[in-house]
C-alpha cells in the first residue's frame, strides 16, 4: 500500500511540474519539438521548407524522438506532443528503474521507489535529452526482463531491441549489451554470446553505413586546471551534479547554500559507499553482474571526458548506471531497520525538494519566457560567460513552429539541413 501511494504521489508530481507549466525550462526540448514538427511536415506532407529540410540517407543513433513526435504531430499540438513523449519517457525511466532494482534485490520496498523517483531527475533528464532518455527507459526494462528470463532472449527478439536502441540512442545500446554480455559470461551460459553477436549484425551493418556517411569529432573539449587541487575539485563536482543536479544548472532563484552543501554531502557519501563496497566485493572476490557494472560505469565516469564522439557529457551519463548498479549492491548489506527507515526518509526528503525546487522556478521561468523576459542567467552552467544571447535556451523555435518557419536546429539526426535559404 505505501508502495503504491509513493508511485501514485511520484507520477502526480512529475505530471503537474510537466502539463501545468505552459513552457517546461528543458534545455533540448523545443529542439525536438520544433524537429518533430518539421519530419512530419517533410515526411507525411511533402513539405520541405523551401528545400531547407530533407531527411537523411543514413539512419544515426539517436534518431527517435523528431519520429515520434512527428508522428504524433498527425493528431496533437506540437507543444502538448512534446510533453506527451516527455512524460513517457520519464515514466519509462521511473517505471524501469525501479523494476531493475526490484528484479536484481528480490523485494518491493518504499525505498527502492523512491531512489528510483532520485534517479530519474537526473541532468540529462532536466536538460531534456529525449534521444538518450527513451534509450535509457527502454535499456533498463530489457535488462530487467533479460534478468527476469534468465537470459532466454530468442535472436529475432534480442536484434529488435538492439535495433531499437540503436534508434534511440548508442549508449544505452552499449549498456545493454554489456549487460547481456556480462551476465552471460558470469552465468556461464555462452549460447547468449553467440546469439548476442548474431543479434547485433544488423546494428552493426546500420552503424557502418552512418559512419561512412559523416564526420564525427573523436577529440574532448579541453580544459585548463592550474592547479591537481582544482582537477580533482572540478572532476568532483562533475561527478556529484548528474546525481542531484539542483546546482547544476542556474535557474531563476539561487538554492541556498545550505541545500547545495547538503546535494553535495549525499552524493559524496553515496559514491564513497558505492567505492567501498566495490572493493569489499573485490576483496571477497563477490564478483555479481551489478559489481562489474558498478566498477566499469564509475571508471567510465571518471576517465571519460566532457565531450567524445558527437556524445556531450558521457561520464555523466555512464555516472547514473553506476550508480543504479550500486543500489543493488547496497542491498546486499544487512542494514538495521532503524538504519533503513533513516536512509527511506533521507532519500524521500530529497525527492520533495527536487520537485519543490524545480516546479517553483519552472513556472517563474513559463512566466518569463511567455513575457519575452528570459533572464542571461537562467539554464546557466556555474562559470560560463553570456554575451547577449542564452545559448542553453531554444524556445524561439515554438515561434518558427506557430509561423511555419525553417531554422537551423543542431543535432538534426534523422533530419538533415541543406543549406539554402527557405522562401
Amino acid at each position: 500500500m505505501k508502495i503504491t501511494g509513493f508511485h501514485i504521489a511520484a507520477i502526480v508530481s512529475v505530471g503537474i511540474y510537466i502539463f501545468a507549466i505552459h513552457f517546461v525550462p528543458a534545455q533540448d526540448l523545443p529542439n525536438y519539438v520544433y524537429q518533430g514538427f518539421v519530419f512530419n511536415r517533410v515526411a507525411f506532407h511533402g513539405d520541405t521548407f523551401a528545400g531547407f529540410f530533407a531527411i537523411n540517407s543514413y539512419l544515426p543513433p539517436n534518431a527517435i524522438a523528431p519520429v515520434v513526435l512527428g508522428m504524433l504531430d498527425a493528431a496533437i499540438d506540437p507543444i502538448i506532443s512534446g510533453k506527451i513523449f516527455y512524460f513517457i519517457v520519464w515514466l519509462g525511466l521511473y517505471s524501469g528503474f525501479y523494476r531493475y532494482i526490484r528484479v536484481h534485490i528480490g523485494r518491493e520496498s518504499v525505498i527502492s521507489a523512491a531512489i528510483a523517483f532520485y534517479l530519474t531527475f537526473n541532468t540529462t533528464f532536466i536538460l531534456g535529452y529525449l534521444n538518450f532518455l527513451a534509450g535509457f527507459a527502454l535499456a533498463v526494462h530489457a535488462a530487467a526482463t533479460f534478468r527476469q528470463r534468465d537470459g532466454f532472449f530468442s535472436i529475432p527478439l534480442l536484434t529488435g531491441l538492439l535495433l531499437a536502441l540503436y534508434i534511440c540512442h548508442f549508449i544505452p545500446l552499449v549498456f545493454f549489451g554489456s549487460y547481456v554480455l556480462i551476465d552471460s559470461l558470469t552465468q556461464r551460459r555462452y549460447d547468449e554470446i553467440r546469439k548476442l553477436a548474431i543479434s547485433a549484425l544488423p546494428v552493426i551493418a546500420i552503424f557502418i553505413h552512418y559512419l561512412l556517411n559523416v564526420t564525427i569529432p573523436i577529440t574532448s573539449v579541453p580544459q585548463q586546471f592550474t592547479t591537481v587541487f582544482e582537477a580533482i575539485s572540478a572532476k568532483f563536482f562533475m561527478m556529484c551534479s548528474p546525481l542531484i543536479p539542483l546546482h547544476r544548472v542556474k535557474w531563476v532563484t539561487e538554492l541556498p547554500q545550505l541545500v547545495i552543501a547538503f546535494n553535495y554531502i549525499f552524493s559524496a557519501m553515496l559514491l564513497a559507499g558505492i567505492c567501498v563496497l566495490l572493493v569489499w566485493n573485490g576483496i571477497h572476490r563477490k564478483f555479481s553482474i551489478s559489481y562489474w557494472l558498478s566498477l566499469i560505469y564509475l571508471a567510465a565516469a571518471i576517465f571519460l571526458p566532457k565531450y567524445l564522439g558527437g556524445v556531450l557529457i558521457p561520464g555523466e551519463r555512464a555516472l547514473v548506471l553506476c550508480v543504479l548498479n550500486g543500489i543493488v549492491l547496497f542491498s546486499t548489506v544487512n542494514f538495521p531497520h532503524s538504519y533503513q527507515r533513516l536512509i527511506c526518509s533521507v532519500v524521500i526528503s530529497v525527492d520533495l525538494i527536487i520537485v519543490s525546487y524545480y516546479s517553483y522556478n519552472a513556472a517563474l521561468f513559463s512566466e518569463l519566457v511567455e513575457k519575452d523576459q528570459i533572464p542571461s542567467e537562467s539554464l546557466l552552467y556555474p562559470g560560463h560567460k553570456l554575451e547577449g544571447t542564452n545559448p542553453f535556451t531554444h524556445f524561439h523555435l515554438y515561434d518558427d513552429i506557430r509561423l511555419h518557419r525553417a531554422t537551423p536546429v543542431f543535432g538534426t539526426g534523422i533530419l538533415k539541413c541543406q543549406e539554402v535559404t527557405a522562401q
